[in-house]
């Protein structure tokens, strides 16, 4: 073990060693992001929009054209129908973890907690 704390970065060293546990101070969980919805007018006005360009760049000789507008149309179509993942986050006081990923506060420069219950001054300095 100590043969590879050697190889190790000083950063993960400390992290990796006898450090003290991190406090946490809030815990949730929340939605990746919005719900992406078009009503059935929308989607109709995308879609005449959509077959113009490709119809025009088909009409033009573009062919790179009109293989982007179709992957345009791809992904907006995938990401209607894609549900967003439910994440869960904590602060703690060493950072925030989101899902998987771990922040450390010393990389963030700002960020917003919302929360409906009242807040205490623990992140404060």
């Amino acid at each position: 073990m100590e043969a590879i704390q050697n190889l190790c970065p000083k950063s993960i060293r400390r992290c990796t060693s006898k450090a003290r546990p991190a406090t946490r101070f809030s815990a949730g969980t929340s939605p990746e992001h919005e719900a992406f919805e078009l009503g059935p007018r929308s989607r109709v006005i995308v879609t005449v929009v959509l077959i113009a360009v490709i119809a025009y760049a088909l009409i033009t000789n573009s062919p790179l054209m009109a293989i982007t507008f179709i992957l345009v149309g791809v992904v907006g179509y995938l990401l209607q129908h894609q549900e967003p993942e439910v994440l869960s986050y904590s602060l703690t006081s060493r950072g925030i973890v989101a899902g998987r990923d771990f922040y450390r506060y010393e990389t963030i420069e700002s960020f917003q907690y919302l929360s409906r219950a009242p807040v205490r001054k623990c992140l404060e300095p």
